[in-house]
């Protein structure tokens, strides 16, 4: 036994070691994106492809409905500024058998989820960034429309 408690301990220096460096990362890729100074909320939540956590199904027996747990990673400005975000919901199955957003539960700074999560989201880092690009542009194409149409009134 005493051997596993070694190792164990070995193990967890390094994954905090390791978790540390990802913490770090994860503040850079804001710093960065804040830099910019964008401006642009953008969540990673339509399709299952891009979901950080999916949860098991469960049947609730009360709304006669199945859901699951599902976890998004996005970009959203919080009371101190701009965060990489974790958006944590419920979703329920429609009769299609799709699972669509029913609730928002939680939506909090990447850097406060959990170990786990951090990690996974972090695989959707680029995934994001381009979606924020598609949503800038987005708005900037609206923002000229709505120019064009003040120009016509």
């Amino acid at each position: 036994m005493v051997d596993t408690i070694n190792e164990l301990s070995n193990l967890a220096s390094k994954l905090n070691q390791k978790s540390d460096t990802l913490n770090k990362t994860i503040e850079g890729i804001e710093a960065k994106l804040n830099k910019l100074n964008l401006g642009v909320e953008t969540w990673l939540e339509s399709y299952d492809r891009h979901t950080v956590v999916v949860g098991d199904p469960t049947y609730d027996e009360a709304k006669g409905v199945t859901s699951r747990d599902e976890t998004f990673l996005g970009f959203a400005r919080f009371e101190d500024g701009w965060h990489l975000a974790i958006k944590d919901t419920v979703a329920e199955k429609n009769a299609d058998g799709d699972f669509l957003m029913a609730d928002v539960v939680l939506v909090r700074p990447l850097l406060t989820a959990p170990r786990n999560v951090r990690i996974k989201a972090m695989e959707l880092i680029p995934t994001l960034l381009d979606a924020i690009k598609v949503e800038a542009e987005s708005l900037l194409k609206a923002i000229d429309a709505a120019e064009e149409a003040a120009k016509k009134l």
